[in-house]
């Protein structure tokens, strides 16, 4: 988990999870996982994205635990 967690290195960290960790995952977590990348990205960077933001630290954990997990 990075110190300060920020929408930038919150899906980098979640690219290099699905990168990594991606063939160990099953086909739903895969699905999933690039859902949450693709949900970040929207309510983050999107044009006219409006609140509230998913909560960043939350997801992170759950996907550092799965790709313990898997790895």
């Amino acid at each position: 988990m990075p110190a300060e967690v920020t929408p930038v290195n919150a899906i980098s960290l979640l690219r290099r999870i699905q990168s990594a960790n991606g063939s160990a995952l099953d086909p739903a977590a895969q699905h999933r996982l690039a859902g949450d990348i693709e949900h970040l990205e929207r309510s983050y960077f999107a044009p006219g994205a409006e609140e509230p933001r998913p909560g960043l630290e939350p997801i992170l954990r759950e996907w550092l635990a799965r790709a313990n997990t898997a790895g």
